[in-house]
């Protein structure tokens, strides 16, 4: 074994007793070179027999039951019965009933799993379908391949991937899509074999971006960070929601892992969308993720920049000077009750994110550092709501509006009123 190895086998030893002595859920890989989706630690999965002390009143003899005997026939079959379940889930909206065919000590995947599901009530999908096949054993796990297909807006898409399983007391759970794993401090990263390079390159680039976030804005964001890196399209896009835009090439949800997956990017793009995500993960945090969606949006397009070389400039100008010349600017107003996982239309995706990046700059511009620690202050005294950022994102925009004029002693429209005039001035 390496002392590479060796070491980072320490940090996995360190971080289940860490977690463990907090009760929280530490997520540990098995030491495969393909391994599965999530880390388990060795106490949750342990297959061990349980033995229950009868106690006579006649004398102090102790009777253990014997284990359970399944055969290989009778695990596959539970795989396969834990797949439809998930199939009923997904079809129903059913958060809790997948999450519970989730690995149980894996945080990240569960989250992902009920956002999976519960996605099908705001963007239904039609003739959905979720098999395994070809499952086979191999070291104490369970492999398959597992197929998704569906009709979203007229299109028919599917996806193909190799799963992994558990299979503990009589019960099979799902450990996700078949990836290498690492841990670089408190990151957690999942990815493609043959891909360690460029999995390092972005723990590196993560690591030092929240830093910077951190600093700048007085936080101190120290949890554990998951990143999944996929090399098919279709199983990142369906691992995040079925109803995804193809146009989506990074995705952050609270509680979820930072995804993205391998394309033929321009130099830079992954650690551009590495910064994206994580100011989105920044922002939840500073904020008990209750800022607007266009916050969200506004935030994560623009702070990149700024945090490499201090330049606090519009993002996506260009198609706000199309917009403009041709009219169809929206207003504020407008804007912030757009849900951008409605649009399809990658110009108005574009101008989405560059009329967000206006606004953050607007923001950072007109805000002094002591407000805006109170505008995240204020977000973060109201309760989270547990739902995905699309169902929620009125309630979060309402909540947004309150807290700016706690924060700033200015309703949120009148604190924006000046915002057109600026932007047009700046695209003139």
């Amino acid at each position: 074994m390496s002392k590479r190895v060796k070491k980072a086998a320490l940090l996995f030893m360190a971080a289940i007793l860490i977690f463990s002595f907090f009760g929280c859920s530490a997520i540990v890989p098995p030491q495969t070179s393909a391994v599965q989706e999530t880390q388990d630690t060795a106490a949750d999965i342990s297959a061990g027999t349980e033995t229950q002390a009868l106690k006579s009143e006649s004398s102090e003899a102790v009777m253990t039951e014997k284990p359970a005997v399944y055969s290989q026939e009778d695990i596959f079959t539970a795989i396969e019965n834990l797949v439809e379940s998930q199939k009923m889930a997904i079809v129903t909206g059913d958060s809790e009933l997948i999450e519970q065919t989730i690995n149980p000590v894996d945080s990240f995947l569960k989250a992902e799993a009920r956002h999976l599901a519960a996605d099908q009530q705001v963007f239904p999908v039609s003739n959905y379908s979720r098999t395994v096949s070809d499952l086979y054993k191999e070291g104490a796990y369970y492999y398959g391949t597992l197929e998704q297909s569906f009709i979203y807006q007229g299109e028919d898409k599917k996806s193909s991937e190799l799963r992994i399983y558990m299979f503990e007391d009589g019960v099979a759970y799902d450990m996700g899509t078949v990836l290498q794993k690492e841990m670089w401090g408190n990151i957690f990263i999942a990815f493609p074999e043959g891909e360690y390079a460029l999995a390092e390159n972005l723990c590196e680039t993560t690591s030092r971006y929240v830093e910077a976030v951190n600093a700048l804005w007085g936080q101190d964001f120290s949890q554990s960070i998951s990143i999944k890196i996929y090399d098919d399209k279709d199983v990142f896009l369906n691992s995040i929601k079925l109803s995804l835009p193809d146009w989506a090439g990074g995705w952050y949800e609270n509680g979820e892992s930072i995804k993205t997956y391998i394309y033929d990017a321009a130099p830079g793009r992954y650690e551009y969308l590495m910064r994206h995500e994580a100011t989105h993960m920044m922002l939840s945090y500073a904020t008990n993720d209750n800022a607007a969606y266009w916050m969200q949006e506004g935030f994560a397009t623009t702070l990149p920049t700024f945090i490499a070389d201090g330049r606090l400039e519009i993002n996506r100008k260009d198609v706000l000077e199309e917009a403009f010349s041709q009219g169809v600017l929206p207003t504020v107003k407008q804007h912030v009750n757009t849900n951008i996982e409605e649009l399809t239309d990658m110009f108005d995706v574009r101008l989405y994110y560059g009329y967000s990046s206006a606004m953050a700059v607007y923001m950072m511009q007109k805000m002094d550092q002591p407000t805006l620690k109170r505008l995240f202050y204020e977000l973060k005294t109201y309760p989270y709501i547990a739902l995905t950022m699309s169902e929620k994102a009125f309630d979060t925009q309402t909540i947004t509006e309150k807290c700016f004029k706690k924060a700033t002693g200015s309703k949120f429209y009148d604190y924006f009123d000046g915002f057109e005039n600026w932007l047009n001035s700046a695209l003139s």
